[in-house]
């Protein structure tokens, strides 16, 4: 059953958010969710396009015993799976495996027209994920334009995808018919609440990025820069609702 919401909701992004790039939630951030959590008028949710296999090894145990809970939900592959197992979550389609493909090849063309070695593709849930890498510090200022050459070249294609920026090097591939909207109108609804209750904080709400379709919607949001703004933020609103 979800929790009794009195206080507001909050929603985040993970990389850049929550924590830096392939780093755990800070001790500030996990004591004071932690704290925030174990009182149970907030719920949380994590909405990220980090690989559910990631998740587990950076957030805190403080934080990870309230995900066997509707207090914590967590939302890995951008929101196609859940942890823990055993909850029901959503379960949007990928994309096409001739999508797969013709994205793949194009990704190898910018990486070849860059001099940068094949890229690197990962699927989990319905997200296909495009790095761009580099085998030497010369190359390493490549992959930036490689990303963005992508991310253009992907979007003009006309594959029945949403094409997002991850990260520094990376591009997120998903069904024209899945963002991180859907999954966060997918946690409204598991607590009951309206998308208008909810916070959403992400730093990636610019053209292209992967917070972008929250950017208009009826949830009140908040853009950071870095986990420690975050952090901030967070500590100011928990103070207007006395916890």
């Amino acid at each position: 059953m979800p929790p009794d919401v009195r206080n507001r909701s909050l929603v985040f992004d993970f990389d850049g958010t929550l924590a830096y790039p392939k780093a755990p939630i800070g001790k500030d951030i996990s004591d004071r969710f932690g704290l925030i959590l174990s009182v149970g008028r907030t719920c949380m949710g994590i909405i990220t396009s980090a690989p559910a296999k990631d998740l587990r090894k950076r957030i805190p145990s403080v934080l990870w015993t309230f995900a066997s809970s509707d207090n914590l939900i967590l939302l890995p592959d951008g929101g196609t799976s859940r942890i823990p197992e055993g909850h029901p979550s959503p379960e949007p389609p990928g994309p096409s495996a001739s999508s797969v493909d013709s994205l793949t090849a194009l990704a190898k063309s910018v990486a070849r027209e860059l001099g940068l070695p094949n890229p690197m593709r990962s699927m989990s849930g319905s997200q296909v994920l495009v790095s761009f890498t580099s085998e030497t510090a010369a190359q390493q200022s490549r992959e930036g334009q490689a990303r963005d050459a992508y991310f253009l070249l992907a979007g003009r294609a006309n594959l029945g995808v949403n094409v997002y920026r991850a990260g520094q090097r990376s591009v997120s591939v998903v069904a024209d018919n899945w963002n991180k909207l859907r999954a966060l109108e997918w946690l409204a609804t598991r607590w009951g609440i309206a998308l208008e209750d909810l916070t959403y904080m992400g730093d990636d709400f610019g053209p292209g990025g992967n917070d972008e379709p929250i950017r208009n919607s009826a949830a009140h949001v908040v853009s950071v820069e870095t986990p420690q703004e975050t952090f901030l933020h967070v500590d100011a609103l928990m103070k207007e609702e006395d916890l």
